[in-house]
């Protein structure tokens, strides 16, 4: 208990301005974050990313980068100025300009700030002024729930910008969409070998290296980054191995769950050019892949908290109110009843698809060993996963519509109602004027 308060003692003076001057030597400034740092990640491999105490520690290393130096000179200055284009070093490939959002600096408290935190890093990239805070309500819901792919997806065409997703990638794929200057978010799982829930995690790639014929990446994100993974004494000072990398992008989601959610190798690109229609329609349906069920569910969380909070939160008046009570029962409650059945049915179709592939591969081993018992198990083998797999492709398309469905009438149902509550508040507006 007294190393917990002399610790939690120590914090509180770091983050208190000095009564002399603002800044403090560039020393001073390493050490502190090397000791947040340390901290955090320590806390982060204990409790997960988005502990009491994780949260607090993020706030604390975001308010100790934002400190001036009294020895900064013109150098620091014109590292710090945004780049726009990828860096043409030998064996560098980085996008310069994808930095950690200022807007971040002093933020604390809040959970799952992932998505949010790599989203404002990409938009700031593009020469964009984007700010954590309006990112933050645009995409996350508000209680203790993760940023979904579509409201991010959404986000990025909203401001102009094309967006598209992909499943089952590979790291060759991002390396190309670095290489054309594009901007990565992957959702990966920050601890394969412990994976929980709360280890799933956003992050944005800032580029890659190659040193001694192996590639390391960097990323820009609320843990890697943050924890200082990337300085020298980190984990990862070349940046994350790709070997490494691999690991955590398999699957993001872990357990049965992450079955049945479907992301495996996942991944939005982002252009500076704008979105075609074709690529606001495919957005429209929930992008009618293997994500769409996790997506629509996704959506429907964010409404039913973001509705919530809107209904019975603090100085809103009853236009907002009635917006929120639709966002909340006719957007949210849409989304996560109506797709519930195939929710379920996609999650099925994922699992007979597994199956069927687990079934496919025995059974080719078993072939490749010869033998009569051995060819007839195979044969076997073959044939059953070939049947499954097809089983589980027809149950995850028919699961996959059903959501789309769902999400397109609850986004429906929703926006007729906040027309609604609009109307109601404007009409008040007006009568308060008048009398």
């Amino acid at each position: 208990m007294l190393r917990q308060a002399a610790v939690a003692a120590l914090l509180v003076w770091m983050a208190l301005p000095s009564p002399a001057a603002a800044k403090i030597s560039s020393a001073e400034k390493s050490v502190r974050l090397q000791n947040a740092r340390a901290e955090y990640r320590k806390e982060v491999a204990s409790s997960g990313l988005d502990s009491a105490r994780a949260m607090e520690l993020r706030g604390e290393i975001a308010r100790v980068e934002s400190l001036p130096t009294d020895d900064a000179d013109a150098s620091s200055v014109a590292a710090s100025a945004p780049q726009t284009s990828v860096a043409r070093l030998p064996d560098e490939h980085y996008i310069q300009s994808l930095v950690h959002p200022a807007s971040y600096n002093n933020q604390s408290g809040y959970r799952n700030p992932c998505g949010p935190y790599a989203l404002t890093s990409i938009l700031n990239s593009f020469g964009e002024p984007a700010d954590f805070q309006s990112v933050y309500d645009g995409v996350a819901p508000s209680h203790d729930v993760g940023s979904g792919a579509h409201e991010v997806k959404s986000y990025l065409i909203s401001h102009g910008h094309k967006a598209v997703d992909r499943n089952h990638g590979s790291l060759d794929d991002v390396a190309s969409a670095i290489d054309r200057g594009e901007r990565v978010m992957m959702m990966i799982n920050a601890n394969p070998d412990a994976p929980t829930l709360y280890t799933t995690h956003w992050i944005a790639v800032k580029g890659y290296k190659v040193v001694g014929g192996k590639r390391y990446w960097q990323t820009v994100d609320s843990y890697f980054e943050l924890g200082g993974e990337f300085a020298a004494g980190g984990k990862y000072p070349d940046g994350i191995p790709d070997d490494e990398l691999a690991r955590m992008w398999k699957k993001p989601v872990p357990t049965l769950l992450g079955t049945g959610a479907g992301y495996s190798n996942y991944y939005i690109t982002v252009g500076n050019q704008a979105p075609s229609i074709v690529d606001r329609v495919r957005n429209i349906g929930y992008g009618l892949n293997d994500t769409t069920s996790t997506e629509v569910l996704m959506s429907g969380a964010r409404d039913l908290t973001r509705g919530f909070d809107n209904t019975f939160g603090p100085g809103r008046d009853l236009g907002q109110r009635l917006g929120g009570f639709f966002q909340m029962t006719l957007g949210g409650g849409s989304k996560v009843l109506f797709n519930l059945p195939p929710l379920l049915m996609s999650a099925t179709g994922h699992a007979l698809r597994d199956a069927g592939a687990g079934m496919r591969s025995w059974g080719a081993r078993q072939w490749e060993q010869g033998g009569v018992s051995g060819k007839v198990a195979g044969a076997g083998a073959t044939v059953l996963g070939a049947i499954t797999t097809g089983a589980g492709w027809v149950l995850n398309a028919a699961g996959t519509i059903g959501s789309a469905i769902a999400g397109v009438a609850g986004d429906v149902l929703k926006g007729a109602g906040q027309v609604v509550g609009g109307i109601v508040s404007g009409a008040g507006k007006i009568l308060h004027s008048i009398f």
